[in-house]
């Protein structure tokens, strides 16, 4: 089998300039496509690993979700997190204001910042989540 070679290019998403509504519907696309092949349920599988070795209940975590589209893996995580009795507080992060703002809605904080120049402070974050977004990275 050949692997053709990697493009280079910029997506809907990272264009400023880009218009919001199809912006949004893009985001919509990809959280259908997390759901039905697997990236969030990759996410939580994970996340209930974690969460099977800490003490029961009354725990508190914050988890930041790095490229997040619309937050619905933060809010995925949440729920699961909230089953076993774990207070989970979401931050979706997105390059864009708008995008960030979309994430909002499902997370508890969503947050416009670079993610390459976070702005937490070292040991502040319990989980660090960056699904999907990996060809944004040069390397």
């Amino acid at each position: 089998m050949f692997t053709p070679a990697r493009r280079r290019g910029s997506e809907i998403l990272d264009d400023p300039n880009a218009d919001p509504a199809l912006s949004l519907r893009s985001l919509r696309d990809i959280a259908l496509a997390n759901r039905f092949f697997g990236g969030r349920n990759a996410v939580v599988r994970t996340l209930r690993a974690v969460l099977d070795t800490r003490p029961a209940g009354g725990a508190s975590l914050t988890l930041l979700d790095i490229g997040t589209g619309l937050g619905d893996i933060p809010a995925a995580a949440e729920r699961v997190a909230r089953a076993r009795g774990v207070v989970l507080h979401t931050i979706g992060l997105e390059r864009a204001p708008l995008l960030a703002g979309a994430a909002a809605a499902r997370c508890t904080h969503g947050l416009a910042a670079d993610a390459m120049q976070l702005p937490f402070a070292t040991g502040s974050i319990d989980i660090v989540t960056l699904s999907q977004v990996l060809h944004h990275f040069d390397g």
